[in-house]
């Protein structure tokens, strides 16, 4: 847990460091201010209480299928040409979704990873997809 005062362009930051989230929130032109809302900062997180840092909202968890269906729908059929919609379709339905299609899509922030192909996925030698083109 860390809190701190710092200027920055004639502005006091309070800089909150505190369970791998950062914030950062300006005060103003005083430092008295700028220490006391520090102070009551440590405090509440000294406390449990953690309303500075829960300010974000966590996004909704969607599946891969979902995701994948609306990607496709939003930007393929109206970017792409036919052909390519024909072929990014059948990736997704052949090689994608078998595999991930189940497997919830999450942020960044959770640090989640899957790997592919799955255990439960008997080995396939399948061409791979690299930079546009097929490799095999």
């Amino acid at each position: 847990m860390a809190v701190k005062v710092r200027k920055r362009r004639d502005k006091w930051w309070v800089y909150i460091d505190h369970n791998n989230k950062r914030k950062a929130k300006c005060i103003g032109p005083s430092k008295r201010a700028a220490d006391q809302v520090a102070e009551k900062i440590r405090a509440k997180l000294a406390l449990g209480e953690m309303g500075i840092l829960d300010t974000e909202k966590e996004a909704p968890s969607i599946t891969f299928a979902e995701y994948h269906r609306h990607w496709f729908q939003q930007y393929v059929v109206t970017t792409k040409k036919i052909r390519t919609q024909e072929q990014y379709e059948m990736i997704g339905r052949l090689h994608l979704l078998p595999v991930f299609g189940d497997a919830r899509y999450v942020t960044s922030r959770q640090k989640r990873s899957v790997s592919w192909p799955s255990a439960s996925s008997p080995r396939v030698e399948r061409p791979i997809l690299y930079a546009g083109s097929w490799w095999r």
